[in-house]
């Protein structure tokens, strides 16, 4: 992404929240086309944490961070405050994987 978005510094930064945790996924469609859609609480939570993520970033979950190898390296946002949640939530700046 960063090649990319040297090549054409005019283009919007990206960003990325990743969440882990359950989901319930329907099936939508018909006549031809299917989609899949995921709901449930870890999925919001993911995409509060792509609005908050630094642009050209990712912003992990805690959940996500736990699974993540040993020499990962990340900047706490301990404390975030997020729509449709009553307690702060804890993420992570996710810096480089070893």
């Amino acid at each position: 992404m960063t090649a990319l978005a040297d090549e054409h510094p005019d283009w919007p930064r990206l960003r990325i929240g990743v969440n882990s945790g359950e989901a319930v996924v329907h099936e939508i469609g018909g006549d031809g086309h299917v989609a899949y859609t995921m709901v449930g609480d870890m999925v919001n939570t993911g995409s509060r944490l792509e609005g908050l993520a630094p642009p050209g970033g990712v912003l992990i979950g805690a959940t996500t961070h736990a699974e993540l190898p040993a020499g990962t390296l990340v900047e706490p946002r301990i404390g975030l405050r997020m729509k449709g949640k009553e307690d702060l939530v804890n993420a992570y700046v996710l810096l480089a994987l070893p």
